[in-house]
């Protein structure tokens, strides 16, 4: 939400039987009538790890409008959020 590309999200709990099932209910941004996220990948899989030093942090696809979400010590934070923070992590997708 913080990037624009969302304009809500909500965490979701379903009971089914015993179990409860959590979920991230996302709803995408929208301008002009066209949606803010053209794409979406997918970069660390569970067959292969991608992860990435602070000093290889770079912008997505070299746009301004893409951005790359990274798992760190500190916290899920994107790729410009972590270079601040100079730290490095698993990069688990790009969106722009």
């Amino acid at each position: 939400m913080k990037e624009g590309f969302l304009d809500d999200a909500q965490r979701k709990t379903k009971k089914v039987g015993k179990r409860s099932l959590k979920n991230l209910e996302l709803t995408l941004a929208y301008a002009n009538g066209e949606p803010k996220v053209h794409d979406l990948k997918r970069v660390s899989k569970l067959s292969q790890r991608v992860y990435m030093k602070k000093g290889d942090l770079h912008p997505v696809r070299k746009s301004a409008s893409g951005i790359a979400v990274i798992s760190t010590s500190k916290g899920v934070m994107t790729t410009m959020d972590a270079k601040k923070a100079g730290i490095g992590g698993e990069v688990i997708f790009e969106v722009w």
